[in-house]
């Protein structure tokens, strides 16, 4: 079963001041899992592609039920962190 919580770090990257987003979905099963990063285009956020729910799934959800803990990359700019690309 998938979960309905997904969390998001921020990290830096290289030029001062401007960090990256990471998002993660783990399973709701515990243990361990294995690791899905998604890298999506530049124009849109992980939050709207990967953990876009349509009909209450998201295609995150399709991967927690794998068994797998899907992380999704926003790039600067886009979604999780607004600034100026590295």
């Amino acid at each position: 079963m998938a979960s309905d919580h997904n969390e998001g770090i921020q990290i830096p990257c290289g030029t001062e001041g401007h960090r990256i987003f990471l998002r993660e979905q783990r399973p709701a099963r515990s243990g361990p899992s294995k690791p899905v990063l998604y890298v999506h285009g530049f124009t849109f956020p992980s939050s709207t592609s990967v953990f876009w729910k349509i009909d209450g799934r998201s295609w995150a959800d399709a991967l927690n039920d794998a068994g797998y803990s899907v992380w999704g990359l926003d790039f600067v700019g886009s979604g999780g962190v607004a600034a100026a690309i590295c």
